[in-house]
């Protein structure tokens, strides 16, 4: 039996690419005070990878984490998601693979306080016009998953936080996403609570969930087998590509 964590084989999808590809991607703000978020960021991350992707605040991992998402487009660069150049989606495109290959989980759980557990979890389906059965089967078999089996009719204000997280992570796994994007996951849990939350992850990633975890924590980033430092809106020291380039000069972009 799949596991409901199990990302499913999408015939869109290149499975001979890495899942995700970035070549010298770069997302600027302009206002009063312009800032180039992302500087030429090339990077690659297979299928199964877990990676965490840590820097201060303003080194640019939130607006990579937007444009691995598909919330926010690159100004230049290319974005390659399972070998296909994201550029070229329109927005309900965008949002299509969002709903179906994309799992989001944040540091606020974002569930809806008069809606139990089930309901919370279901409802991510909507956009696919799955029928309500198959809704409420997939949802249960996620919360199971994440060890809330017993709290289906639950209110999310019953739930202690790392539940109500868990819950978010049912949430983001009930499509079956081929990736899993985390926006500082245990940034409002306890330090027991929070390594309840990082097992789970790496234990989704033994599942086959690919995982990318934005974190100011060291201890977070040490759940995670692939560690990314960014700074001023640049790869510091990915593993992959350490030594690639002998200076800066070199650098493609």
């Amino acid at each position: 039996m799949m596991l409901v964590s199990a990302p499913l084989p999408d015939p869109m999808f290149d499975a001979a690419q890495p899942l995700v590809r970035l070549e010298c991607v770069s997302r600027h703000f302009y206002g009063a005070a312009p800032t180039r978020a992302l500087d030429g960021v090339t990077m690659t991350i297979e299928r199964g990878e877990s990676v965490a992707v840590v820097g201060r605040s303003g080194s640019g991992k939130s607006s990579l984490l937007n444009v691995l998402g598909l919330l926010d487009r690159p100004d230049s660069g290319e974005y390659f998601l399972a070998g296909k150049e994201t550029s070229l989606l329109t927005d309900g495109q965008r949002s299509a693979w969002r709903a179906g290959r994309i799992g989001f989980v944040f540091q606020s759980f974002h569930l809806m306080p008069r809606r139990s557990v089930l309901d919370n979890v279901q409802l991510a389906l909507m956009y696919a016009r799955a029928p309500r059965e198959e809704r409420i089967a997939r949802a249960t078999a996620a919360l199971f998953r994440v060890g809330l089996g017993r709290k289906l009719n639950a209110m999310p204000t019953q739930l202690s936080g790392g539940e109500q997280q868990r819950v978010s992570i049912a949430r983001a796994l009930v499509a079956r996403p081929s990736i899993l994007l985390c926006d500082e996951p245990t940034g409002n849990l306890d330090s027991q609570t929070s390594e309840g939350v990082l097992r789970l992850l790496r234990e989704l990633v033994d599942d086959g969930v690919t995982l990318v975890v934005v974190t100011h924590d060291p201890g977070v980033a040490r759940f995670m087998r692939r560690v990314i430092s960014m700074r001023d809106g640049r790869l510091e020291n990915d593993p992959e590509l350490d030594g690639f380039w002998r200076t800066n000069a070199d650098r493609p972009c």
